[in-house]
């Protein structure tokens, strides 16, 4: 009773961040997402219609019909943008915070992790590394993704009966219709669930997945208008997939291995697991091998955002991984408040990894031919953070193989609510405010006149609730890593 009572304090405590957390409005994908969920309504014609005029809605179908959803009930409540926006916002957040306290109740409640050890496999999972653009910064659908596959850990228990195989099938299902490449890992992880099912479990979940499926192709070629994007992107000569593939795995600067280290204690486990491991990692290459097919696909601009959701499936692995090492070496605990101070600025400051290359914000003066060795986003992200703490404007680093000097306040642009607050009362102005006649302009300067009036104004204490939730996490993670190297913790 005390540990559920522990889990309910958990999820109470991990959505209690929401509000410092979202972002307030929507940015990229999600802005363009909404904007045609306001086209749809003023052109007055029917789905059919519309999805053949915009290709990316229907190829975004489930998050467009949840922005579509929200964005009408929230305007039988008040027609204000900015509420919309937050609304919207601060869901696809939640839908990321929620994955994590799925996490860690599976973590205790399944898998009889002490509470220590379960609060800092999820911490150094989601918040030492790509994790962070997933909880922090919202804005993307494999938000939506992390809550299904954190569900799934639940449901693809080995003593599953035939209710919870039609449970697994809905949730692979969903996986599917919110981006169809998923039907890649889920079937090369079906081996692993055909070993432990019996013939009405396999029946039942085969015929789940296999109508979800049929539904999702038959929409897609009924409506079949595919972005541009899906023909101009292609490459799949095999240097190119290779060296995609390279650059998502193992390279130093966007290489799973390096920017989420904490997956690779997962070679500790146990021996009889290995087995599992294989099975799962097979399904992870093989959406990363789909990836390499696309140039934007490389690991770099979009960080791993695009995996991270499938790497879920790996946390039994990584959580015994971790008891391997915490029972032998107690001490090795503080590996993961470590992880998170590395990776603290990177779910602080705009896009976790670079700035893309349509951004004008390096010095026209120095030289862009000259090559470099990219830096680690973890390095990038601190560089441009304490540029921005020490007001410093030009601060040279290494952007796409080239020298570029950058201004943090430019390049570096809060996503969290409270952290754009303190940038706009700076003087700052966000890219995606700073375009002409902007509403979200209009809005920056209407909050700022009105943080002024009820003396709310003070930069200090914005960029202290910006602090706030790393600061929380670290602590946890901390007091947890103190009680296992103590020995206070059972292993």
């Amino acid at each position: 009773m005390r540990t559920d009572r522990h889990v309910v304090l958990v999820w109470i405590g991990l959505l209690a961040l929401l509000p410092l957390m979202a972002g307030g409005v929507v940015v990229g994908d999600e802005a363009a997402l909404l904007s045609l969920a306001r086209a749809w309504d003023a052109l007055h014609i029917t789905a059919h219609e519309f999805f053949l005029r915009a290709p990316y809605a229907f190829h975004q179908m489930p998050w467009f019909i949840i922005v579509y959803s929200t964005q009408r009930l929230v305007g039988f409540v008040t027609h204000m943008a900015l509420v919309t926006e937050s609304v919207i916002s601060t869901q696809t957040v939640a839908a990321g915070l929620a994955a994590c306290a799925i996490t860690y109740a599976w973590l205790v409640g399944r898998q009889d992790q002490d509470r220590a050890r379960a609060a800092l496999v999820m911490l150094g999972f989601f918040f030492g590394g790509y994790g962070l653009f997933i909880a922090f910064m919202g804005e993307a659908p494999e938000c939506y993704m992390a809550l299904l596959m954190a569900a799934r850990l639940f449901a693809a228990e080995p003593s599953m009966g035939r209710q919870r195989a039609i449970a697994l099938g809905l949730i692979d299902g969903a996986l599917i219709v919110f981006k169809i490449y998923s039907v890649i890992f889920v079937g090369l992880m079906l081996p692993l669930f055909w070993q432990r099912a019996d013939r009405s479990q396999q029946i039942a979940y085969g015929a789940t997945v296999f109508a979800v499926a049929t539904v999702v192709v038959v929409s897609k070629f009924s409506v079949w208008n595919p972005p541009a994007a899906y023909i101009q992107d292609l490459n799949p000569s095999a240097p190119a997939m290779l060296s995609r593939f390279f650059q998502q795995l193992i390279s130093p600067w966007t290489g799973l291995a390096f920017c989420m280290p904490f997956v690779l204690i997962l070679f500790l486990m146990p021996h009889p697991m290995w087995r599992n491991l294989a099975v799962k990692s097979a399904a992870i290459a093989g959406c990363m091998a789909f990836f390499s097919l696309y140039v934007f696909f490389d690991g770099d601009h979009p960080g791993g955002r695009y995996v991270f959701p499938f790497l879920i499936v790996l946390v039994p692995e990584i959580a015994a991984g971790f008891m391997m090492l915490t029972v032998r070496w107690p001490k090795a605990a503080f590996v993961v408040p470590l992880l998170l101070l590395v990776f603290l600025p990177v779910g602080l400051i705009g896009l976790p990894f670079y700035p893309g290359e349509n951004m004008r914000t390096w010095d026209p003066n120095v030289p862009t031919t000259e090559r470099c060795m990219p830096e680690h986003p973890a390095l990038f992200a601190w560089k441009m953070f304490m540029g921005h703490v020490t007001g410093t404007h030009h601060v040279p680093v290494c952007l796409r193989g080239r020298k570029r000097v950058l201004d943090p306040d430019e390049a570096a642009i809060p996503h969290t609510g409270p952290g754009r607050v303190a940038f706009i009362l700076a003087g700052g102005v966000p890219h995606d405010y700073a375009g002409a006649g902007s509403p979200h302009r209009a809005m920056s300067v209407h909050l700022r006149k009105f943080l002024v009036r009820v003396h709310l104004d003070s930069v200090v204490l914005w960029n202290f609730l910006t602090l706030l939730p790393p600061i929380v996490l670290l602590a946890w993670s901390l007091i947890a890593a103190i009680l296992i190297a103590r020995g206070s913790v059972p292993p």
